[in-house]
């Protein structure tokens, strides 16, 4: 997607060293955050897996502004959580985050089933 003065936003993998971004973002969007150490631990678990929405700037620097955590096991997988940025909310990036084609890419090979528990103390 292409913004204002040529921003973009970008759907990527999330890495270890991203885990101070997820709890940003996650802090802004619950009110108990997990930790970085709960992010990172979750990021090295092979069972998940996580995708970023980045908004990246005309000076190419990009800032996470959502994501979406998901393990999937035995065939099936379920979203852990997921969060958007306030100042991003309302404009569609969550969806972007948990329906196809980037739930899908990221579940296609390991799981026939999927599904999603509902935490509703979000901000």
């Amino acid at each position: 997607m292409s913004g204002l003065f040529g921003t973009r936003t970008i759907l990527d993998e999330v890495r270890a060293e991203d885990a101070d971004e997820l709890v940003a973002v996650h802090a802004d969007a619950f009110a108990r955050s997990w930790s970085a150490d709960d992010f990172a631990a979750l990021i090295a678990d092979r069972t998940v897996f996580a995708l970023a929405l980045r908004r990246q700037g005309w000076l190419g620097r990009r800032r996470m502004i959502g994501f979406v955590l998901i393990r999937a096991v035995a065939g099936e997988a379920e979203i852990l959580t997921v969060a958007v940025a306030p100042a991003e909310r309302g404009l569609g990036l969550g969806r972007l985050l948990v329906l196809p084609p980037a739930f899908s890419r990221s579940i296609r090979r390991t799981s026939r089933r999927w599904g999603f528990i509902a935490r509703w103390d979000s901000r």
